[in-house]
């Protein structure tokens, strides 16, 4: 099932022509795209255990799971209103 409809990440990065860098692209199967998302909880969700045990967050981790979370979002979000867009 084609369940997507484009969703931008909301990263800093822009294109000259003004449109972001990176964005969820429609035609990608729902199942694909949260299969991704879970994949970067998953890795989002291990970095926060051991943060939570007394392991440090250092240098650009934190800005690496904000993009994880970021990037999770924008996938559950383009998955949503496309199932939406199909009813």
């Amino acid at each position: 099932m084609n369940a997507v409809t484009e969703q931008f990440y909301p990263c800093t990065a822009v294109h000259s022509s003004g449109r972001k860098l990176m964005s969820v692209r429609p035609g990608v199967s729902a199942k694909t795209a949260l299969d991704e998302a879970s994949s970067l909880l998953s890795m989002l969700s291990d970095a926060l255990s051991a943060a939570g045990e007394g392991v440090a967050i250092e240098g650009n981790q934190a800005y690496l799971m904000l993009h994880a979370l970021e990037s999770s979002k924008a996938i559950i979000d383009a998955v949503a209103l496309g199932l939406e867009a199909q009813q």
